[in-house]
């Protein structure tokens, strides 16, 4: 049988099977989350160049999102075959799906759901000759890992984005409140970094950090800071769904308080954060991580690995988003 054609027939196999495993582990992506197809579709035979298989914890990050959109567009564009698996933020879901693509995926980027129980079913996918890269994590045994700074992102959140509101504001006193994930976070240590870049910009300023429980939305933590300090005003979020769930606990009882006092902000940009910037009000900026044209670069980059090529490792980026009128004052 042909090469290229016995590939095609591998990689549908891994889709069906992927199909499986999602009917009866993952759970779907839920109302709202992005809209992508699980997976591309598959080019014909003669076309295929590779094919790229795509783990993420759960479709609903917004890193997840865009990268996901970009990969599918660049495969597309580039005649590889593409497969996009949601784990629904289970490792076991996750390893079955890598042990499944080994043999049929040429590439496979991974954001890892647990990095330490991944670790034995990468060395079998290299076994099978594909070539494992880690997005935004750092994954043992992989050919590559391509990080996510989030000490970088913390800072960048903080110096180009609150720091200056409060600054403008002659509020150098503020009381912060950060909100944090416990365990691993993607990208990770970015409330460490808010907190030192608040600490160094507004020497002044009370620092409040919060831990929340994976797979809560931070509601709790939130009415908490509220009780313990009432003079609270600022609120950061290691991710979307903290900062809108503090929003929420803020401004949907009938005594809110005036927008124009409070400030809220996240690393993430996904599209309820986007659309939170553009109704105005007290959430003020956003770090995206919804970069399609990270995935767009990491397709070129697949592409050159599949052929045998030796590329340079790219960079995934970020980009800040302020609300607009924001964004024309700093212009």
């Amino acid at each position: 049988m042909p090469f290229r054609l016995r590939k095609a027939l591998a990689a549908a196999t891994a889709i069906l099977l992927l199909f499986a495993a999602g009917c009866t582990g993952a759970p779907a992506p839920a109302s709202g989350q992005s809209a992508l197809s699980v997976p591309s579709g598959l080019p014909v035979a003669g076309a295929v160049q590779g094919h790229v298989f795509f783990t993420v914890p759960t479709l609903s990050h917004p890193l997840a999102q865009g990268l996901a959109r970009g990969l599918q567009d660049g495969c597309d564009e580039r005649d590889l075959a593409f497969t996009i698996h949601d784990a629904g933020n289970d490792a076991a879901t996750q390893c079955q799906a890598l042990a499944e693509s080994a043999g049929t995926a040429d590439v496979i980027f991974c954001l890892p759901v647990n990095a330490e129980m991944l670790a034995p079913y990468v060395d079998a996918a290299r076994a099978e000759g594909a070539v494992v890269v880690a997005l935004a994590a750092t994954l043992a045994g992989a050919d590559d890992s391509l990080p996510l700074d989030g000490d970088a992102c913390g800072h960048t959140l903080v110096q180009q984005a609150v720091a200056p509101w409060l600054q403008a504001a002659g509020r150098t006193r503020a009381v912060v409140g950060i909100l944090q994930r416990s365990g691993r976070t993607t990208p990770a240590g970015v409330a460490a970094a808010m907190a030192a870049a608040l600490q160094e910009a507004l020497p002044g300023a009370t620092v409040v950090q919060k831990t929340v429980a994976f797979g809560d939305d931070g509601t709790a933590a939130m009415e908490e800071l509220l009780r313990e300090h009432r003079s609270l005003s600022v609120v950061l979020a290691e991710d979307d769904a903290l900062a809108l769930a503090a929003l929420a606990a803020v401004f949907d009882g009938e005594d809110a308080p005036r927008a124009d006092n409070w400030y809220f902000a996240s690393v993430g940009g996904g599209e309820d954060a986007r659309a939170a910037l553009a109704a105005g009000g007290a959430f003020r900026a956003t770090l995206s991580l919804e970069t399609s044209e990270n995935g767009t670069t990491l397709a070129a980059f697949a592409h050159g690995l599949a052929t045998g090529q030796a590329p340079a490792a790219p960079t995934l980026a970020t980009q800040l988003l302020l609300q607009p009128d924001e964004d024309e004052a700093g212009a």
